[in-house]
């Protein structure tokens, strides 16, 4: 035990004297090593004996994959910042991973290398993936340890008692992994108390981190309190009082030397997200329909004709993405009526057949969706599109309705698997479900979306869906 703890004491102190930013990369390089060395160990029994020239070769090819990974992963990728999370640490990871294995199938092309496994390389890449994200986890549990802790946390200096101060404090309140602490609050005019400080001997130690102004638009001593931070080296900060909209992902943009601020974040408008997003809609249904498509959609489509003659398959207009209308297709689970385009089904509805419950229970009629977001209609993950008929009324009974119009419609949604679905009389449902759709407009991710089908999965498998919490979100 002694040991250990002498152990752990010198790595602590390595780490403290290269920096965290060093210490993190040479554990990435590490894991890389590791992962090769146990990937030729699950792959061959005993390589050095079997054929000692592959093995040369496999030991020259870590020491490459070591050093190509040291550069790729060199600089701010490491840096982990208070307040970061899994998006910040692990995106990048992948992304420069996603390099590496480029970088290493252009070198066995070029060198016409054919001594490697493909079980291998498969065995290697998995690996270091798995270990480098449980890595990741364990660090950044240990930094929030630390950035919660009040001693540890940035001094900051705020000026200013205004309703955006006050949201301010409350964030600090209830996210100490921001590693903020205010050291000092001045009210409004605060600026002649500042510039008696200017000429004062400052202790690097007792220098604020930053100072944050929370003063209304337009206040005199904002440009003053600006000038007097850059002329002591210290950071200023501007906290705008947004009303409200405070509360909200708010970006900041400038064109042209305008600035403006975007209350609604809309990841989406970025190329690579929806290409990225794309991509994954046709692997997945593609996959879907050659693995269940042959046989699940005539078998459910044949159940459904014997148990009520008529169309095979149901066509409904609804809104999709921009508001614009298109047509959904569904296998049909009720007896044909006239009230389909105007009243949605309820519980134990009377239009459906027996069969059309069960499958209407197993959204096997949704199925034939998998061939719209093929063809680019739908989107795996959105907002489920409604029927044209309940725009209007949705839109009187939740003001912001029109912005999930913003996306493109899905197959599932957050709104489904966290229990927001189905009938949508009941006024509170309806605007849990709209709040989940906006969240999603605002925070749409590959990530998230692998997650929703992963929760969607588990819903269908089990018959249990997510708890109807949402996360925390705008109005």
């Amino acid at each position: 035990m002694l040991k250990n703890r002498r152990y752990i004491r010198v790595v602590v102190y390595t780490s403290g004297w290269l920096g965290w930013n060093w210490f993190r990369w040479a554990a990435d390089v590490a894991w890389m090593v590791v992962a090769f060395a146990a990937a030729v160990a699950l792959r061959f029994e005993d390589l050095d004996a079997q054929n000692p020239a592959y093995f040369d070769y496999y030991v020259q090819m870590g020491l490459v994959q070591a050093l190509v990974w040291g550069f790729l992963a060199r600089g701010p990728m490491h840096a982990w910042e208070p307040h970061w999370g899994w998006k910040e640490t692990v995106l990048p990871l992948l992304r420069n991973l996603g390099v590496h294995i480029a970088l290493t199938a252009l070198l066995l092309v070029a060198l016409k290398f054919t001594m490697f496994s493909r079980w291998f390389w498969l065995l290697h890449f998995s690996l270091f993936a798995i270990l480098a994200c449980v890595w990741r986890a364990f660090a950044l549990a240990l930094l929030r340890r630390k950035w919660k802790d009040l001693a540890q946390a940035r001094p900051i200096w705020l000026v200013g008692h205004s309703p955006a101060a006050e949201r301010f404090l409350l964030g600090l309140s209830s996210r100490p992994d921001w590693a903020l602490r205010v050291e000092r609050h001045w009210g409004d005019d605060a600026s002649a108390d500042l510039e008696a400080l200017s000429g004062a001997s400052w202790d690097p130690v007792e220098r604020p981190y930053a100072v944050y102004a929370a003063l209304p638009g337009g206040h005199p001593d904002i440009p003053k309190l600006l000038r007097w931070a850059d002329s002591q080296g210290i950071r200023f900060r501007y906290l705008p009082d947004l009303g409200d909209w405070g509360s909200r992902r708010a970006e900041l943009h400038t064109e042209q030397g305008f600035p403006w601020v975007q209350l609604r974040s809309e990841p989406l408008a970025n190329p690579i997200h929806r290409w990225s997003k794309r991509l994954l809609d046709v692997l997945v249904s593609a996959l879907v329909l050659v693995l269940f498509g042959w046989w699940l959609l005539p078998a459910a489509a044949l159940l459904l004709q014997l148990a009520s003659p008529g169309p095979v398959f149901f066509k409904q207009v609804r809104h999709g993405y921009g508001g614009r209308s298109f047509v959904l297709w569904k296998l049909r689970t009720m007896r044909p009526n006239e009230e389909a385009d105007q009243k949605e089904a309820q519980p134990n509805d009377p239009r459906l057949t027996r069969v059309g419950a069960v499958v209407r229970r197993l959204s096997l009629d949704e199925f034939p969706q998998f061939f719209q977001v093929l063809w680019g209609t739908l989107s795996l993950v959105g907002p489920r599109p409604h029927m044209v008929s309940q725009t209007p009324e949705f839109h009187q009974r939740v003001a912001s309705y029109r912005v999930r119009h913003w996306v493109k419609p899905g197959l599932t949604g957050l709104a489904q698997v966290r229990g927001f679905r189905g009938d949508s009389s009941d006024q509170e449902r309806l605007d849990h479900r709209i709040e989940a759709d906006l969240y999603y407009v605002e925070n749409a991710s590959l990530l998230l979306d692998v997650q929703i089908l992963v929760e969607t999965a588990w819903w269908w498998i089990t018959g249990r869906g997510g708890a109807k919490t949402l996360p925390r979100n705008r109005k």
